[in-house]
């Protein structure tokens, strides 16, 4: 259902993102408004929530996702109660064109586009942070953040990490920890470095990688290339590039190695499971990243399992670098043990994507239990 509550001098905006074709919930849609880069994207069941300041209520909100059809809400408190579906749609090329793509030759467009298609200068990005940890049958911690990360760019060595941005803390929402699995590095830090598209394409992968064509999807009711990305590992990766721009849109990346569940190697410590998802949007007529979903399952020595699920949501974006009291941090913080007071009234205003049931209950179970 789409409706309109009030908090304090934002309107929030709540609703289910659902596939006209078969009913089904529609996850990872992006929610922005049309002329702001506030925004946030659909849960996995398709709700999804997002605050509006009282100056942009007569704003148009825009919903978009890869494979279907752009949909555009003019906020206004007339709209009423209801439920949004999306169209889904394949883009169609000419015959003459799909045959002729050389997904290889699409990849070395995409590289070479890097500069004209993602930001070359310090981006300041408003960020969501939620981290799950599951020990073999049992939760053992879960996590939000809001914080601020300072990002240099794509003109910097993405490499050098703690040279590449600034993180800033603004607030725990969430601070369940069951024991201490704090291992050295925070989770926040790491699903950054490893999710940016210019890690994945370099000269060195284009030597090493195969890459095949797999077919046409749209996204923001433009073309979207689909490429294939194969390693001499088990995983997986597909990246959709605009056939307008050669601009990565999305990245997907699964590792699928339960079979190792059985083995009896002499490895410490393997993955069984990946699932990486990242996706990018427009601010600003340039690319920029929109949210990213990390899921690993592995396993030690002792056999003992490990799930992590970690997500990070832009909520907006800026490009003035403004004077920060709130909290730096860095690669080794312990964001459980870092003291943050909770603050009421900064999370009634904060776009977090909507839980699902199931971390809704695992949130429940924990502070139950706490």
């Amino acid at each position: 259902m789409f409706q309109i509550t009030f908090a304090q001098s934002n309107k929030i905006f709540k609703g289910q993102i659902l596939s006209q074709s078969d009913s089904l919930p529609v996850c990872n849609a992006h929610i922005y408004m049309k002329n702001s880069s506030i925004g946030t994207i659909s849960n996995q069941d398709g709700f999804f929530q997002l605050n509006i300041p009282e100056i942009l209520t007569n704003d148009t909100m825009k919903i978009s996702c890869i494979g279907f059809s752009n949909y555009n809400i003019h906020l206004k408190i007339g709209n009423g109660d209801m439920t949004i579906f999306l169209s889904s749609k394949t883009a169609l090329l000419p015959e003459i064109t799909v045959t002729t793509i050389n997904a290889k030759e699409i990849i070395k467009k995409s590289i070479s586009s890097f500069e004209k298609n993602y930001f070359q200068k310090e981006i300041i990005n408003d960020i969501y942070y939620r981290e799950t940890l599951k020990l073999d049958t049992n939760y053992v911690h879960y996590l939000e953040i809001a914080a601020e990360i300072i990002d240099k760019g794509f003109d910097n060595d993405y490499l050098e990490r703690e040279n590449y941005r600034d993180v800033f803390i603004k607030g725990k929402r969430m601070n369940l920890e069951k024991e201490s699995t704090y291992n050295g590095q925070n989770g926040l830090f790491i699903i950054y470095w490893l999710n940016w598209a210019k890690g994945l394409l370099t000269k060195k992968a284009l030597r090493e990688y195969e890459f095949e064509y797999e077919g046409m999807t749209e996204y923001d009711d433009k073309p979207v290339i689909i490429i294939s990305v194969k390693k001499e590992n088990d995983t997986k990766s597909q990246l959709y590039i605009s056939n307008d721009d050669y601009a990565i849109v999305l990245i997907k990346s699964s590792l699928n190695n339960e079979r190792q569940s059985e083995s009896k190697g002499k490895e410490k410590f393997w993955f069984l499971r990946l699932e990486l998802y990242v996706d990018f949007r427009r601010v600003n007529n340039m690319w920029h990243i929109n949210s990213i979903s990390d899921y690993r399952k592995s396993m030690n020595k002792n056999r003992n399992i490990t799930e992590s699920h970690r997500i990070i949501n832009i909520i907006g974006v800026s490009f003035d670098r403004r004077e920060n009291s709130i909290h730096k941090i860095n690669s080794e913080t312990d964001l459980f043990a870092y003291p943050i007071p909770y603050n009421l009234d900064f999370w009634k205003t904060y776009n977090i994507p909507i839980a699902t049931d199931e971390e809704t209950r695992v949130r429940k179970l924990m502070e139950k239990e706490k």
